[in-house]
């Protein structure tokens, strides 16, 4: 459990890829205690119900073509190279679906998600989450933690506190993230929750053959995971 790589160790690599919520994340390495995370979980949940007409949709496609007209349509997550999630106004994204697709788009699939996670339309809830916040005391985290807002490593609890601020309307750059985990020297992901998205996006981003990709799925997966730290 402790071998190391270029000063990341398997548990700071699991804390550094999880994606259950950058919270819930922070809840490992002893950001904020639980009481708080629970509490700003459930303002956070509160200020995203937005009355309006939104969607979100996994597109797979290299690019997205403009079909705003007014609207709000945006890239909100970059899961894996030709693979993009966007945000916004349901009319738009509508539109852009049917560009897209028209341009050679192979899939468009809508999200089961009824709030534009991480668009711009998320700002004023950012701004009252921002406001809430500063009653939340934050620490520095004991093991090393990378957003991927922006694939940068995040120290300072001030610093920490406005990534919380931005992240709720800011882009998940996951292919970035990945990038620069690769690039520092980690060899193992490991992904802690349902299924292999993750997984599955992470060899898709990185091809190395050295590059270890595991899903806790069951004890199984687990006894592995702890197999392949050994190594």
């Amino acid at each position: 459990m402790r071998k190391k790589s270029r000063g990341f160790t398997l548990i700071e690599i699991m804390v550094v890829v999880v994606i259950i919520g950058l919270l819930a994340a922070f809840i490992v390495p002893r950001v904020m205690d639980r009481v708080d995370e629970a509490r700003i979980t459930k303002v956070r949940a509160d200020l995203q119900a937005i009355e309006t007409a939104l969607a979100m949709y996994r597109l797979d496609t290299a690019r997205l073509p403009t079909t705003a007209q007014g609207e709000v349509v945006e890239a909100v997550n970059f899961n894996a190279p030709g693979q993009v999630v966007a945000a916004g106004h349901a009319s738009a994204l509508q539109r852009l679906v049917e560009t897209a697709k028209a341009r050679g788009a192979k899939r468009a699939l809508p999200l089961p998600i009824s709030v534009p996670c991480h668009s711009s339309l998320m700002k004023p809830a950012a701004e009252r989450l921002r406001e809430r916040l500063q009653s939340v005391t934050l620490s520095p985290p004991q093991i090393r933690f990378l957003s991927s807002v922006d694939a940068c490593e995040y120290r300072e609890p001030a610093a920490i506190g406005d990534l919380l601020y931005r992240q709720l309307a800011s882009p998940v750059r996951w292919v970035a993230t990945v990038q620069a985990l690769v690039g520092l020297g980690v060899t193992r992901f490991i992904e802690c929750g349902p299924g292999k998205v993750l997984s599955g996006l992470n060899r898709r981003i990185d091809k190395s053959p050295e590059l270890a990709c595991l899903a806790l799925e069951d004890s199984a997966s687990l006894d592995n995971a702890f197999s392949a730290a050994g190594e």
